[in-house]
């Protein structure tokens, strides 16, 4: 299982899920943080993993956003794990009725798929309903409960999008940047491109060095700063 280890604070992440969609656990000396959950067939590796570590209890479950890829298991480990869930406060009537929303297609071939399954998409991705315990209205700070950790909002790719600052270091982005191709950090479906590009300048705004997505493999911060170049010459 991958991990990493801030260097301020001695957090740790771990690639608590490497699926269709990735979860990551930050374990600090206060408390326990999943972030996302993968769909449906990601549930037996997660809790195999989460066992692994040692963990019984999880005291947040962070959702990047409502997607069924990053929320299918969010009512099971609610309920296992004694997790309060936490969503932005614009997914959080989908997380109660268990529903996704397919974002637009960003490349002709994600078009017409987005074309398709979004007639279709609740007829074969409905999961469990889950009731969050906090709708999140971003930003928002862990300092409180005594952790450097600080959700940002960063929509584009959905509306309902939040990335997780761990300690100044480390960014897990959800579907906010892609990891599966070489040369692209550019998700295949965003609702907003020119909303998801406004977050990747905020997300450089942070001191991150380290970014990882659900998707795919972890980025660079100089692999985020050439993406941002690059779209800037794409639109002179």
């Amino acid at each position: 299982m991958k991990k990493w280890v801030t260097k301020k604070s001695g957090y740790k992440v771990y690639r608590a899920l490497f699926h269709m969609s990735n979860a990551f656990l930050i374990t600090t000396p206060e408390q326990t943080i999943l972030v996302d959950t993968g769909w449906r067939y990601g549930r037996n590796p997660l809790c195999r993993n989460l066992k692994r570590l040692g963990i019984s209890h999880i005291d947040y479950l962070i959702l990047t956003h409502t997607h069924h890829d990053h929320v299918s298991n969010a009512r099971y480990l609610q309920e296992t794990y004694d997790a309060k869930v936490w969503v932005h406060h614009e997914g959080a009537e989908i997380l109660k009725k268990g529903e996704s929303v397919v974002p637009q297609g960003t490349t002709r071939i994600s078009r017409l798929i987005a074309r398709f399954i979004g007639r279709h998409i609740n007829r074969f991705v409905h999961y469990d309903a889950c009731l969050p315990d906090t709708a999140l209205l971003p930003p928002y700070s862990f300092q409180a409960e005594g952790m450097n950790i600080l959700l940002i909002h960063t929509p584009g790719h959905s509306d309902d999008s939040i990335s997780i600052l761990v300690d100044d270091e480390i960014v897990i982005a959800g579907d906010s940047l892609f990891g599966v191709f070489p040369h692209s950090l550019f998700p295949p479906f965003a609702n907003d491109t020119s909303r998801l590009i406004e977050s990747w300048n905020r997300l450089l705004e942070t001191p991150a060095q380290l970014f990882l997505p659900a998707h795919g493999f972890p980025k660079k911060r100089r692999h985020l700063e050439k993406a941002v170049a690059s779209h800037k010459r794409s639109i002179k």
